[in-house]
């Protein structure tokens, strides 16, 4: 099954698991921009035909969030009678770079010799990025809480779980590689403000975490590495009315 047809289903499947089990549920529709800042982590890469085994610890990314492709997501889902509790379908594409033209330590192999000590990643890894989106494809929970002091404002928490869909470009040892594959399941928390503007509109601000273990696919073998990301987002939100 194509990537685009495996969002497709878990978008499907989201919506018959959101439909509505009373006439007053409230479906909705969100889309937001906004910049990731993913903490310093070990990456390891391994390619077993070559002998090598290398990893190279707490590495910094940067997330270039203003540059195509941009941080993004959407999301859509249902809240229940009492506009207090629902569920949705999310996805959130962000994104990061390795910074491999700085010193960090590394330890390993390149066949039957020992590497330790600190040197650039770029010495022979120029390339490890997630520039088209370390991609989460997530099912939430969502719980509403109005602010009483400040009509048509409500706080809102979510958090939830689902696959992750990275996007990894690479360069070792000369050799380029890059594409889409599924990789492990990551978890999503975000707290934040949602306020009417006016009729349906609605405005978003939140903070947002995610965590997962992404691996993927280099040349001859693979790269893993841990993503704890920080987010801010800002968008808009569109109220779409009460299911029938």
């Amino acid at each position: 099954m194509s990537v685009t047809r495996r969002v497709v289903f878990l978008a499907m499947l989201a919506a018959a698991v959101f439909a509505p089990s009373a006439a007053s549920a409230q479906w909705y529709f969100n889309g937001y921009l906004g910049g990731n800042y993913t903490q310093a982590a070990d990456i390891r890469i391994q390619q077993p035909g070559a002998g090598v085994d290398l990893t190279y610890s707490q590495v910094s990314w940067e997330a270039k969030p203003l540059e195509a492709p941009q941080y993004y997501g959407y999301r859509f889902g249902h809240m229940g009678p009492k506009g207090r509790i629902g569920l949705e379908f999310e996805f959130l594409h962000l994104k990061a770079y390795a910074i491999a033209d700085e010193p960090v330590d590394v330890v390993g192999k390149i066949g039957a010799t020992i590497v330790s000590g600190t040197e650039r990643m770029d010495k022979r890894v120029t390339r490890y990025s997630m520039s088209h989106g370390l991609n989460f494809v997530l099912i939430n929970a969502v719980i509403k809480t109005p602010i009483p002091s400040h009509p048509g404002t409500a706080f809102v928490i979510r958090g939830g779980t689902g696959p992750t869909l990275p996007h990894g470009e690479s360069e070792i040892f000369g050799v380029a590689q890059e594409q889409y594959e599924w990789s492990s399941f990551g978890v999503h928390g975000a707290a934040g403000l949602e306020t009417r503007l006016a009729g349906r509109l609605l405005a978003i601000a939140e903070y947002k975490f995610t965590f997962a273990k992404p691996t993927i696919t280099v040349a001859g073998g693979t790269g893993q590495t841990t993503a704890g990301t920080h987010q801010i987002a800002l968008g808009l939100g569109l109220d779409l009315g009460r299911g029938r």
